[in-house]
C-alpha cells in the first residue's frame, strides 16, 4: 500500500536510467490437463479423441456455414430468419465443443483472473441480454450461440493455437459484428422491438442505443486482438527459439533505476520469475518429511515417483533503457531541480485548476463564470503542459462532451480542464520517477484526478436525468443514410453509454493505484509474458522415458526376491 505522505527523497543523479522489472510473482501452470481429460474417463476419452481424429476436418466448414447463416438471419425477413436461426445455432455448437474440449484448465484459471477477459465478457453478456429482449422469438437461440462463440474467441490462447488463427478469427468476428451493428442501426432486421430504458430530462436511452454502443465496444476489442496478434507474428519472425508470447495474461511491471547512484530507497528489487515447483507425489512428500540426505543414491522407486515440472511463465525481456532526460521538450523536461518559487507556482496552478474544474462546468452563465472557466483552463493547462514536456508521448484530445453545452465558454473550459486531468492520469506512466521527484508529484496525485473525473461524470448524469440545471442540448452528430434507410447517433445517448465504460476502466485504475506495492509500479503499461511449450514437451518426453526405464529396471529385481 502506498502511504500518501511519505518522506521526500533526494533528487536522483543525472546519469540514472530505468529498466522494466517484475513487481509481482509470475505463476507456473500444468499444461497437460484439458477440459476433456478432466470431464471424461479414460475409456470415454479415447473414444472422443478417436472421433475427433476422424471428423476434425469438418469443424471449420461447419463453422463457416454457421457464420454465413448468421449473416442471413440478421438481414433476411423475420419469417425466414426464424426458420434459419435454429440451424445456424446448431452449426455453432460442434466447433465450440471441439474448441472447448481442448481448453487447458490450468491456463484458463490464469486468464479468468485478468481484467482483459472479464471486460469483454461483460460486454458480450450485456449484448446477449439486450438483444434477446428486443428479438423475443426463436432467433434468441442464435444470439446465445454467438455469445458462446464470442466468449470462446477470447479463450483461444488456452488452446496454444498460433497467432495467425487467432488474428483471422478476430477479423471474422469483428466483420460480422460490424454488419450486425449496421443492420440494427439502419433497422434492417425485421420484428425487432426496441424500447426506451431510461427517459429523463427530455432525453432517452433506448435498447437500440445500448446495442450499437456495446457492439462497437466488442468490435474495438476484436480489432485490438487482431492488431496485437499481427504485431506478435512480426516479432516472432525476428526471434529465435520456440517461446510463445501470451497476450491474454500480462503482469505488473515497474521502473527500476540502474546506473551510478542507485540506492535501496529508490530501487525496485526485481521479483523472481516465479515458483519453480514440482508436482510431487505422496511418496516423495513423505520422503521430504523424513528429511533424507540429498547424497543418498536415488533408487528406482524415487525415479518412478518423479513427475513433470509445471510450465513456467517468464517476463519478455526488454533490452531498452529509459533515459529520464529523453523528454518531449528537453529544455523544460530536464533533471535540474525546480527552484522554490517554480515548484510553488506549478502546484498552485494545479490546485487552482483542480478545485475550479467542477464549478466551472455547472455554474450559471455570467461574466464571473467566464473568468472562472478561463482561470480553470489556464492553470490546468500550465500544470499539464509542464508535465507533458517531461513525458515521451502525447494523446490526442477530444471535445465530444463540450458539444452538449452549446459550446458555452465556461462549461467548455471546465470540460477541457477535466479532459486534461484525465489525460494527465492516463500518461502518468511516462513520467519517470526522476521527473516525478523533480515536479514534486506524489504517488497519490493521480488518485485525486481519477476521483475528480468520476465525480464529473456522475454530476453530468444527475444533471441530464433529474436536475436539468445546465440546459444540456442534445443533437445528432452522425446522420447516416444507406439503401433508403436512416440511422442517427446522438450526443447524449452516446455519452450515457460511454459513462459505464468510463466507470469500469477508471475504477480499475483507482484500484491499482491504491493497492500497488511500490510507487514505481506502472498503472497503464503491462509486461508481456511468454512460455516455451515446445521445450517443455521435450523435457516431458525425456522424463517419461526415464520413468519407463526405471520401471523396467526394478521389475527383474522384484522377480528375484524370495518369498
Amino acid at each position: 500500500m502506498i502511504r500518501p505522505f511519505a518522506t521526500g527523497e533526494p533528487p536522483p543523479p543525472l546519469a540514472l536510467s530505468y529498466e522494466t522489472v517484475l513487481c509481482t510473482e509470475l505463476p507456473a501452470f500444468d499444461p497437460v490437463p484439458t477440459l476433456r481429460s478432466v470431464l471424461l474417463r479414460p475409456p470415454h476419452l479415447k473414444r472422443f479423441e478417436y472421433f475427433l481424429r476422424k471428423t476434425g476436418w469438418l469443424t471449420m466448414p461447419i463453422y463457416g456455414c454457421g457464420l454465413i447463416l448468421r449473416v442471413v438471419v440478421c438481414s433476411a425477413p423475420a419469417p425466414l430468419g426464424r426458420l434459419l436461426a435454429p440451424l445456424a445455432a446448431i452449426l455453432h455448437i460442434p466447433p465450440c465443443i471441439v474448441f472447448g474440449a481442448g481448453i487447458r484448465v490450468e491456463f484458463v484459471k490464469l486468464i479468468l483472473s485478468a481484467f482483459d477477459f472479464w471486460f469483454p465478457f461483460a460486454a458480450n453478456t450485456m449484448f446477449m441480454i439486450v438483444f434477446s429482449i428486443v428479438l423475443r422469438d426463436v432467433r434468441v437461440m442464435l444470439v446465445v450461440a454467438v455469445w458462446v462463440a464470442f466468449g470462446c474467441s477470447f479463450l483461444q490462447e488456452t488452446y496454444f493455437r498460433d497467432s495467425r488463427n487467432i488474428a483471422m478469427s478476430a477479423f471474422v468476428e469483428a466483420s460480422l459484428l460490424v454488419l450486425l451493428m449496421g443492420s440494427i442501426s439502419l433497422n434492417i432486421m425485421d420484428d425487432v422491438y426496441h424500447t426506451d430504458l431510461i427517459v429523463a430530462g427530455g432525453h432517452s436511452l433506448s435498447t437500440k442505443d445500448v446495442l450499437v454502443n456495446v457492439i462497437g465496444t466488442m468490435v474495438t476489442l476484436m480489432i485490438r486482438t487482431m492488431y496485437r496478434r499481427l504485431r506478435l507474428m512480426k516479432r516472432q519472425k525476428k526471434m529465435k527459439g520456440t517461446a510463445v508470447q501470451s497476450l491474454g495474461y500480462r503482469c505488473f511491471i515497474a521502473l527500476n533505476p540502474i546506473g551510478p547512484g542507485v540506492s535501496a530507497n529508490n530501487s525496485v528489487v526485481p521479483h523472481p520469475l516465479g515458483p519453480m515447483l514440482f508436482f510431487s507425489s505422496k511418496s516423495m512428500l513423505d520422503r521430504k518429511k523424513t528429511k533424507r540426505s540429498t547424497t543418498d543414491v536415488m533408487d528406482s522407486r524415487h525415479l518412478s515417483s518423479l513427475v513433470l515440472p509445471p510450465l513456467q511463465i517468464h517476463l519478455v525481456k526488454d533490452s531498452r533503457r529509459y533515459d529520464p532526460r529523453d523528454t518531449l521538450w528537453r529544455r523544460v523536461g530536464s533533471l535540474q531541480p525546480l527552484t522554490g518559487w517554480q515548484a510553488w507556482t506549478l502546484h498552485i496552478c494545479a490546485v487552482t485548476g483542480f478545485v475550479l474544474t467542477v464549478p466551472s462546468i455547472f455554474i450559471p452563465p455570467s461574466r464571473g463564470a467566464d473568468a472562472m472557466g478561463t482561470l480553470c483552463l489556464a492553470t490546468t493547462a500550465i500544470f499539464v503542459a509542464v508535465s507533458i514536456c517531461c513525458c515521451q508521448r502525447l494523446i490526442a484530445a477530444h471535445l465530444c462532451l463540450a458539444d452538449i453545452f452549446s459550446w458555452r465558454w465556461a462549461p467548455t473550459c471546465g470540460v477541457a480542464a477535466s479532459y486534461l486531468w484525465a489525460q494527465w492520469t492516463l500518461t502518468i506512466d511516462s513520467l519517470t520517477p526522476a521527473m516525478r521527484c523533480r515536479l514534486h508529484v506524489k504517488s497519490w496525485t493521480p488518485t485525486c484526478c481519477i476521483v475528480l473525473f468520476i465525480v464529473i461524470q456522475l454530476l453530468m448524469l444527475l444533471d441530464m436525468m433529474i436536475l436539468d440545471f445546465s440546459n444540456i442540448r442534445d443533437r445528432v452528430f452522425w446522420d447516416l443514410e444507406f439503401l433508403g434507410r436512416r440511422a442517427q447517433l446522438r450526443v447524449v445517448t452516446f455519452l450515457w453509454s460511454r459513462v459505464v465504460t468510463i466507470f469500469i476502466w477508471y475504477g480499475r485504475l483507482f484500484y491499482i493505484l491504491v493497492t500497488r506495492v511500490h510507487e514505481n509500479t506502472l498503472i497503464i503499461l503491462r509486461g508481456n509474458v511468454e512460455f516455451d511449450y515446445q521445450k517443455w514437451r521435450l523435457q516431458a518426453n525425456i522424463a517419461r522415458e526415464t520413468r519407463r526405464r526405471a520401471k523396467c529396471a526394478i521389475s527383474p529385481l522384484n522377480s528375484t526376491i524370495p518369498e
